[in-house]
């Protein structure tokens, strides 16, 4: 039996610093036997940002919207995620 594809939602707004901290804490702490996929949702951050988060989440699916509030930033998560997906805001992190 395999698991379903999951989807981790990362919304966020010009605090890449809390944003790298959480997808750091996913992509070494978190363990789920079946694929994850990232969407990261973000109200206004640089490019450079994105191409940041890009580079570590190299090894998953990944996409990014933009979005101007947080109603919008969960609409996105739950139009770019398959059937199983939780949502976070960037200052989520995985501490154990």
């Amino acid at each position: 039996m395999s698991l379903p594809d999951l989807t981790i939602c990362v919304m966020t707004y010009k605090r890449p610093w809390y944003a790298i901290h959480c997808l750091e804490g996913f992509t070494s702490r978190f363990r789920y036997d079946g694929k994850i996929k990232f969407h990261i949702a973000d109200g206004g951050s640089d490019e450079s940002d994105f191409q940041l988060y890009a580079a570590i989440l190299k090894d998953y699916d990944v996409t990014i919207s933009k979005a101007n509030n947080l109603a919008s930033m969960v609409n996105a998560c739950a139009k770019n995620s398959g059937e199983y997906w939780m949502c976070t805001v960037d200052d989520f992190i995985i501490d154990f």
